[in-house]
């Protein structure tokens, strides 16, 4: 039975469309919100595995739309960052960095509002390794999120942070790149989170755009000379999309990117004056609502800091040549490689970006930064869990490979047997060939899990059937 549209969604944001988009185009769009299932669709990480395109995304050639929903929770391979969870509109982002990128460009990229991190995990997959990308989250907690699923994804030259966008001032026309997935009132989730619609109000849309200003009035000056800002939201509304990309023209010397999408995509072109943007309709786009727009910074602007930040220093301490023979059994190219202490953990940078690296781990508050590679304790090295998963690491360590029960026994952090109880010393444990993490397999079989155990599974499977 079909659902009346008018019913469930407030009657503050139909009318606010209909004076926008008309009648006509409002109906067709509630009717999809409120009677359509919202589509699944994963992204894969090529470093670690082939695509399986059931049902292609057409402007994101490594990703897929899925019949049904699987517990994702279940299934170790999206433990190990073989592929992510995201919501297919928002994939268009790989396709702008390439239009306005070459892929070999050496680039230094911002991801403001990055958690989650599936804009991230796209973008740190579209960029040259010899880039940098920095992603932000302002939530402690969001910030940890964003934190495991940037270490899973296994890519060595990202920064994960954890700043006020004010703070990052000291970068002044740093970036070539700046995103900014903005705070928004979440209009385009209502049909995938229908609690968004009970948070939605027409005084929340104001305030949402006035924090999204805020976060402009800082990050416009982060963007270097003809650099690239693209700012998205998911919502509809004039008031948080299209108003604020004419902020950024008149205020900070930006102007719109003018960009080529295939009109079989079904994303709608949005102009308003000198602004230019894309928006995509749940009803024209198989994916929910997202807004978009590309813009080039066109004049060079300061802004006036008083930095209440204080330099921090970093330990530049180098590897004795003994623990960097130990590094060489674990690490592909170590000479590209820059390493640093943190504490009692050692960490590898990539030398492209080394100078950048070391001058941001003093200014900001990182809690990731490029390979987290292990410690030593008593002349004996452990190495980390985020070694274990990313491309760097040697296809020289020893491997076991699990079934799919010890494969969840090891990810719930369980006592377990290994098939090959012959091996000795540190292992990586993978299923279905993709690394999974660490065990230590000691004199008598003793297995030692060295699964983190903030990564466990803590939900019972069995309830999933």
């Amino acid at each position: 039975m079909a659902t009346n549209t008018n019913s469930i969604l407030p009657k503050e944001f139909i009318s606010l469309l209909e004076k926008q988009l008309g009648k006509a185009f409002t109906e067709a769009l509630c009717k999809s919100i409120s009677e359509e299932a919202a589509p699944i669709s994963i992204r894969y990480n090529t470093k670690k595995m082939s695509p399986v395109l059931l049902q292609p995304i057409p402007w994101e050639p490594h990703a897929t739309y899925l019949t049904e929903r699987p517990a994702f929770v279940a299934d170790p391979l999206w433990h190990a960052g073989a592929y992510y969870v995201q919501e297919a509109s928002s994939m268009i982002i790989g396709q702008l960095i390439q239009n306005i990128f070459k892929p070999e460009e050496s680039l230094k990229v911002l991801d403001l509002c990055a958690s989650p991190g599936g804009k991230s995990t796209q973008i740190i997959s579209s960029i040259s390794q010899d880039s940098v990308l920095v992603c932000n989250e302002l939530i402690g907690k969001r910030a940890t999120i964003l934190k495991e699923n940037i270490i899973k994804w296994g890519y060595p030259n990202v920064i994960v942070c954890n700043n006020e966008v004010s703070h990052f001032l000291a970068f002044q026309q740093c970036f070539d790149l700046v995103l900014i997935d903005a705070p928004c009132s979440g209009e385009g989730m209502f049909r995938k989170d229908p609690a968004a619609i009970d948070e939605w109000s027409l005084q929340r849309v104001k305030e949402c755009s006035i924090r999204q200003k805020s976060i402009l009035d800082d990050a416009a000056f982060l963007v270097k000379e003809s650099g690239y800002l693209i700012y998205s939201t998911c919502t509809y509304n004039d008031i948080e999309n299209i108003e604020n990309i004419q902020y950024l023209i008149e205020q900070y010397g930006f102007e719109s990117v003018a960009l080529e999408i295939p009109a079989s995509w079904g994303f709608q072109e949005i102009k308003k004056g000198k602004a230019s943007a894309w928006q995509a309709f749940p009803h024209q786009v198989k994916g929910e609502g997202f807004f978009f727009a590309v813009l080039c910074k066109k004049s060079i602007t300061t802004k006036n800091i008083a930095s209440s930040y204080r330099s921090k220093a970093i330990d530049n301490q180098m590897p004795s040549p003994s623990e960097k023979e130990i590094f060489q059994q674990y690490i592909e190219q170590t000479e590209d490689l820059f390493f640093y202490k943190k504490n009692d953990d050692w960490f590898g940078v990539p030398k492209a970006q080394a100078n950048f690296y070391k001058l941001f781990l003093q200014q900001m508050n990182v809690i990731h930064a490029g390979l987290r590679i292990g410690q030593f304790k008593k002349e004996h090295f452990i190495p980390d869990a985020a070694l274990a998963v990313n491309m760097l690491l040697t296809k020289n360590i020893q491997r076991i490979e699990l079934d799919n029960i010890k494969a969840i026994q090891y990810l719930k952090k369980e006592n377990m047997t290994l098939p090959n109880e012959s091996l000795l010393g540190w292992a990586v444990v993978t299923y279905q060939t993709i690394a999974l993490g660490w065990v230590k397999i000691i004199q008598g079989g003793r297995v030692n899990n060295y699964f983190p155990i903030e990564w466990r599974i803590r939900m019972n499977l069995d309830r999933l059937g």
